[in-house]
Formats: structure tokens, sequence, C-alpha cells
């Protein structure tokens, strides 16, 4: 079978190199469309990601001509051609599947790429780029990742900030338990952490030390409140959750304020600190810093590392069996013209 894919993604190439080739929707259709229209190319679908940018082709002529093909349809400039790599056959398959079970990424086991791969599908499906055999490997290459993800568990635990703050909440309160959250910040970390909080369970404040303007913004976006930064120091008391992410050269919350004994989980992601490290001497409060998620982290990453070669086994297995088995069908097709021409 003539499967190849050509590309680039983080371990090949700079961020400066990968940005290049990020290519816009449109650019993407436009590409699709000249797989389309390539006569040595049956079919092919182009992945973009923000690690990534690959393109998988079904071909029909020699290795050097379709090379030399897939670099001119995606415009790939003379400097860049010794970045991007070129597989073919089956380990042009089993790199499709170790993308997408997630080891081939930059995040160990990480989900998203899945759905990333299958709108990609969808897109060069819906301008009818795709050929049967691009079909067939993309199918039995979800499968294939599938059953991988499922016995490895190599997806398992949270890797991301906002995931782990909301397990760590999960666990330190009541399931069924309606809780007052306050968001002190309205940077990039705070709007990814109100992301995983914006369930029906949390009741979401925003704060901010120095633009309200962004608080309210944020505010409209998740359908949250917001406050002045004077009222800081009664919120801070009634609310179960306090998560600081600003810019503030000095503590912002300091252990005199807090006056009211309730259970209160205090995350402070701001480097350097927004929360006063004696907070956590009181019994009722548990402290998270940067550094105390980090470590979380960590763990879920190593745990990860210990599952990859078991991964890496069962898709080399796996794909092994199956293309052995297209090789004879393939075989089989060839005897049987043989013979129909012979007659």
């Amino acid at each position: 079978m003539n499967f190849a894919v050509c590309g680039i993604n983080h371990k090949s190439a700079c961020f400066d190199i990968r940005e290049k080739y990020a290519f816009s929707k449109s650019k993407q259709l436009e590409i699709l469309n000249r797989i389309k229209n390539e006569h040595l190319i049956c079919g092919g679908v182009l992945v973009v990601t923000c690690n990534r940018t690959e393109i998988y082709v079904d071909y029909l002529c020699e290795e050097y001509y379709i090379k030399e093909t897939v670099f001119t349809i995606l415009d790939i400039s003379k400097n860049d051609m010794d970045k991007f790599y070129f597989l073919k056959g089956i380990s042009a398959f089993e790199h499709l599947v170790s993308v997408l079970c997630g080891i081939d990424s930059q995040i160990i086991g990480e989900t998203e790429i899945v759905s990333q791969v299958k709108s990609a599908y969808e897109l060069a499906r819906s301008v009818k780029a795709i050929s049967k055999n691009i079909n067939i490997l993309f199918q039995k290459g979800l499968q294939i990742s599938k059953k991988v993800r499922t016995e490895t568990k190599i997806q398992q635990g949270n890797l991301s900030y906002g995931s782990i703050i909301l397990e760590t909440i999960e666990d330190f309160f009541k399931k069924d338990e309606v809780l007052e959250v306050l968001i002190v910040g309205t940077g990039k970390m705070a709007e990814v952490v109100a992301k995983y909080l914006s369930k029906e369970r949390f009741k979401i404040t925003f704060m901010s030390t120095k633009h309200y303007d962004k608080a309210v913004v944020l505010a409209k976006v998740f359908n949250a409140e917001v406050l002045r930064f004077d009222m800081l120091k009664e919120k801070l008391n009634s609310s179960d959750v306090v998560i600081t992410a600003t810019l503030s050269p000095h503590c912002i919350i300091k252990k005199q304020m807090l006056t009211v004994n309730k259970p209160k989980l205090i995350f402070d992601l701001a480097i350097p600190r927004n929360v006063e490290r004696c907070l956590s001497e009181f019994d009722f409060v548990k402290l998270y810093t940067i550094d105390d998620l980090d470590i979380i982290r960590s763990k879920v990453y190593q745990e990860r590392l210990k599952k990859l070669n078991y991964a890496k086994q069962m898709i080399k297995v796996e794909v092994e069996k199956l293309w052995e088995k297209f090789s004879i069908e393939e075989q089989m097709v060839s005897l049987n013209l043989a013979v129909d021409q012979a007659s």
C-alpha cells in the first residue's frame, strides 16, 4: 500500500518554523483541493495543530516524486525542507497511530489530538479529497488507538492547571455543594481556570487589582459576578475557593485579612506570590502554590512515562498485524488478476 506522511512537529522544528506552516482553514481547503487534483495522489488528509502540520497521502508514484510533489503542494521553502520528516508504508501508518495515541505529542497521552485528527479527516472528506485506502487506514488507526488507550490508560491523570484545580476542589468539598469561587486576576491563567470551573455548582466572581474593565468582560463570558478590588477582604472571607493570578509584585492577600473560620481552598498561581505563605497556618485553609501544582503534574507525567514503552510495543504489534493483512490481500488481488489475464 502506497501510504506516506510528510510533516513537522515540536521535535523536528522550532516554533518559528511551525508557525509558518500553521495553515488557516481557508489555506487548508486550498491544499486539500490541490491534493484532490494531483494525478500522482489518490487522496490525502492534512492535519494542522499548534504543534504539528502533517499531510498523509495515498499515492501512485515512486517515493522521490511523491516527496517532491508534497513539498510543492505545501509550498515548503527550500530552507525548511530538512525540518520535515517523510515516512512511508508501515512506518507512516505506525506514526499515524502514535499520533492518535498521544505518544507523539508534547504532552504524552493528551486526548485532544484525537478530535483534531478526526476534524482533519472530515474536512478532507467534505471536499472529496480522501481515497478508499485513506478511509481504511484512518478508521483502523482510530480503532487501534482506542484499544491502546483503553489497555494502557496512558491518558489517565490531569496535567493542566485548570483540571488539577478542579479535581482538587471536588476532592476537598462535597460533590453536591454549591461553591463560591473568587478569581483575582484577568490574564490568560485566570481565563483558563475559569473555563474548567464554568459549571452550575460554581458561582464565580472576578476581581482585578488594576483592570476592572477586563474583569467585566470575563464576567460576561462566564456569566459571573464582578467586584472592585476594595471588596477583596469581604469576598475573601465569604468564598469557598480563592484563585489568584495577578502580576502584583507583592502579596495582596495577607493573614490578618482572613477573619472567618470557614473551610477554604486557596490557589496562588502567581509569581511572585499573591498570598502570604502563613495563611496555611490556619487549620481551615489549604493553600496551593504554582510549585505545589507542578509537583502534582510531575507525578502524573511520570506515571504516563511508565506506560509509554508498553503503548509503543502495543502499537507496533497491532500495526504489523494489520499491515500483514493488507499485504496478503494485495497479493491475492494481484494473483487473481494474473490468473484472469492468463485465462
